[in-house]
């Protein structure tokens, strides 16, 4: 992947999305005892949003 500034965006838009995705994903990885694939921990998370919303 590389920027590509005839496409119209900013630099600063290209790289803060990259910035954002590195950082989630080494959160995902470094976060649990044991590690699950980042698509497990997304799925997980929304299975215990819906069980939070379903409870309250």
């Amino acid at each position: 992947d590389k920027f590509e500034p005839e496409r119209g965006f900013r630099f600063s838009t290209y790289a803060t999305w990259w910035i954002r995705q590195s950082i989630e994903r080494a959160i995902m990885n470094q976060a649990r005892t044991v590690r699950l694939p980042v698509h497990m921990v997304r799925e997980l998370n929304q299975i215990l949003r819906a069980k939070y919303h379903l409870e309250a």
